[in-house]
This record gives structure tokens, sequence and C-alpha cells, in this order.
């Protein structure tokens, strides 16, 4: 009998077996699963993210603040730009502190004259012709102020808005996207311009 007892103790432990390896097969197939998972959902927030930031603009300054007769030379950036064929882009700045000089585009194309009243100023620029619009991280524009008074002239990027070489324009209001059209709609200054560009045939 004693051995009877062993013998079936053998076979129970035998059949147990297959049934640990079983479980332990399964376990790690739902390990691997929920590592799928979890690597699929940081790819989507991550590509959420990168489309979120895809295009920028930012504002660079020789200097923080200013003394009378100090020049302010103001750089608009434009980051990650995919296709950037026109902008127009508004400043402000305390007139009070600095007094507008002149600005100067970075780019090859058709610069509108700046419209400066009480402290905001509102340039734009568009690409002449058939031109492929511009790409990656680039310097658009230069702005330079002459000091007024001692002190923080405060120039900050109000607004932007891009328009691509297929005439589709994205609104940026304190860096942000706000919204995106397919005309010139919203475009203030630019579109003028643009638009007896295009009457003359030359864009």
């Amino acid at each position: 009998m004693l051995l009877a007892g062993l013998e079936g103790s053998d076979k129970n432990s035998l059949s147990s077996r297959p049934r640990d390896k079983e479980a332990t097969m399964k376990k790690r197939k739902m390990i691997f699963t929920s590592l799928v998972l979890v690597a699929a959902m940081m790819f989507c927030i991550t590509g959420e993210v990168l489309a979120e930031e895809e295009m920028r603009f930012g504002l660079s300054q020789n200097t923080e603040t200013v003394s009378p007769g100090q020049e302010l030379v103001i750089t608009l950036n434009g980051q990650n730009l995919k296709d950037l064929y026109a902008y127009e882009a508004v400043l402000s700045y305390d007139p009070d502190i600095v007094e507008l000089i002149k600005a100067e585009s970075k780019l090859d194309g058709f610069f509108i004259t700046p419209k400066n009243e009480n402290g905001e100023l509102t340039i734009a620029f568009t690409k002449i012709g058939k031109t492929a619009g511009e790409k990656g991280n680039v310097a658009l524009c230069t702005v330079a102020f002459k000091g007024k008074a001692q002190g923080n002239a405060n120039v900050k990027l109000v607004s932007t808005k891009a328009l691509d070489t297929n005439l589709k324009a994205t609104v940026f209001e304190n860096n942000v996207k706000i919204k995106t059209f397919n005309d010139l709609a919203g475009f203030e200054l630019a579109r003028m311009y643009i638009e007896h560009l295009a009457t003359l045939g030359i864009i």
C-alpha cells in the first residue's frame, strides 16, 4: 500500500507539471501583451506631442534691457517649418522705452513695409513665384529698435499666421496653434499685397 501511495503521488506530481508549465506560458504571454500595449500607447502619445509641436515661432534678442541710443535687435525665428511660403507676424513692445528703426527680411522674396501703431508692429512676407517653402529652423527677419529710455522694451510675439505653398494657413497666438484654414481670410496686411502680386502674375 505504501508503494501504491508513492506511485500515486508520483503520477499526481507528473500530471501537475504540464499544468504548471502551461500557466507559466500564459503568464509570459500576458506580460508580453501588456508590454506591447504600453509601448503602443507611448508611441501614440509621443506622436501626438510631436504633431502638436511641429511648427513654432519665437523671438530672440541681442540684449535684455536698453539704454537711450542703444540698439535692440529682435530676430523672428521659425522652428520645424515644413513648407512656409508666406507669413504675417504681430509683435508688441513698449513705445516709451524703444522706437522702431527698421525691419529686414532674412529670406528672398517680398517683404512688406511694417505697420507700426501704438506699440504694435505687424510684419509680413511672401515668396515670389513657384518657389519651395522654407523648411527646418529658419531666421525669418530682424527688427531693429533704438532705445529712448533705460529699461526693458518687453517685446513679445503676439500672433503669427503662416501660409504654405498650397495657401493653407495656420494661425498661432502666443505660440499656440488655434486655427487652420485654406484661404487668405484673416491675413489683414499680407492678403492685400499677396492678392496684388497675384493679379500681376508674380506669384
